[in-house]
C-alpha cells in the first residue's frame, strides 16, 4: 500500500509538472504530431518557437551562439538553410531609419569602428558602421559600398547633386570659341572641363559626374552645329544673292553689247 502511494505521488507530481510546463509555454514533446513548442501549445513545425528569444549571455556572449547546418540530399534542389520570413501583422510601411528596426539589425557595436562586420567566406562583409564590401573587407573612406571585381545590373540610377548642364541652352552662357577650345586642347591633350588620362588613373570615374560633362559637351557640339548651320544658310542667301546680281549684270552687258554692235552697223551704211 505504501509502495502504491509513493508511485501515486510521483505520478501526481510528475502530470504537475508537465501541466506547468504546458501552461507556461513550453510543449517539450507534442505525442499527437512529434512537434515542439516554446511559448506555443500547438506547435506548427518540428520547433515552433512563438516568442523572442536570446542565445548567449554574460562572457559567452562572443562565442558562437548558434551555427546552422544543412544536410544535403539527393532530392530535387535544396531549399534555403536559413529563412526569414515576416509574419504580416503590423505595418509594412518603411517609416525612417530611426524607426523601423527592419528585419535584421546588428547592435551592440561602435557605429564609427568598421572592426566588426557579417562576414561570408571573406568574400561579403557588411560593417557595423553601415559599408559593404564585396571581395574585399577595405572600403576607402567616403565611400559606403566597394565591389573589388566587375558588377553587371539591368538598370541604375545616379542621382546628382549638382546641376544637369541645361544650363548650356540659358541665353547668358557664355559659349567659348572654337579657336579657344583648340588652344586649350593643344595645351593640356584633352578638352575643357574633362579629367585628364592621369587623374582618371589615379582617381578612377566617377561615373554620374562624367555623364554630366558628357551632356555638357554634346549640349555644346549642338550649339556649334546650330551656329555653323546659321552661317552656312546666311553664307547661302549672299551666294544667291550675288549670283541674282551677276546674271542681272551678264543681261545687262548682253543689252548694252547688242545695242553696241546695231549702231555700228548702222554707221558703217
Amino acid at each position: 500500500m505504501k509502495k502504491f502511494s509513493l508511485t501515486l505521488i510521483i505520478l501526481l507530481s510528475v502530470s504537475q509538472f508537465l501541466h506547468a510546463q504546458w501552461t507556461n509555454g513550453t510543449n517539450i514533446n507534442n505525442t499527437n504530431t512529434g512537434n515542439v513548442g516554446i511559448g506555443t501549445s500547438t506547435p506548427q513545425a518540428q520547433l515552433d518557437v512563438s516568442v523572442n528569444s536570446q542565445i548567449g549571455a554574460g562572457a559567452n556572449k562572443f562565442n558562437t551562439a548558434l551555427t546552422l547546418i544543412k544536410n544535403g540530399d539527393q532530392y530535387g534542389t535544396d531549399n534555403p538553410v536559413f529563412l526569414i520570413k515576416h509574419s504580416g501583422n503590423g505595418s509594412n510601411v518603411f517609416a525612417g531609419v530611426n524607426s523601423d528596426l527592419g528585419i535584421i539589425r546588428i547592435q551592440g557595436f561602435n557605429a564609427t569602428a568598421a572592426n566588426k562586420a557579417i562576414n561570408s567566406n571573406d568574400n561579403f562583409y557588411v560593417f557595423t558602421n553601415g559599408t559593404v564590401g564585396i571581395n574585399t573587407n577595405s572600403i576607402p573612406a567616403g565611400y559606403q559600398l566597394a565591389v573589388n571585381g566587375s558588377a553587371i545590373a539591368t538598370s541604375m540610377t545616379v542621382k546628382l547633386y549638382a546641376n544637369w548642364p541645361d544650363y548650356v541652352f540659358k541665353k547668358d552662357y557664355l559659349l567659348p570659341s572654337l579657336s579657344d577650345v583648340k588652344t586649350y586642347i593643344d595645351q593640356n591633350q584633352h578638352l575643357p572641363d574633362m579629367p585628364s588620362e592621369a587623374e582618371v588613373a589615379k582617381d578612377g570615374l566617377n561615373l554620374g559626374e562624367m555623364n554630366k560633362l558628357l551632356v555638357k559637351k554634346v549640349e555644346e557640339l549642338t550649339l556649334y552645329l546650330i551656329e555653323k548651320d546659321k552661317k552656312e544658310k546666311e553664307q547661302e542667301a549672299i551666294n544667291q544673292k550675288n549670283t541674282q546680281q551677276i546674271n542681272e549684270l551678264k543681261n545687262q552687258l548682253e543689252s548694252i553689247t547688242k545695242l553696241l554692235n546695231k549702231n555700228s552697223t548702222s554707221n558703217l551704211k
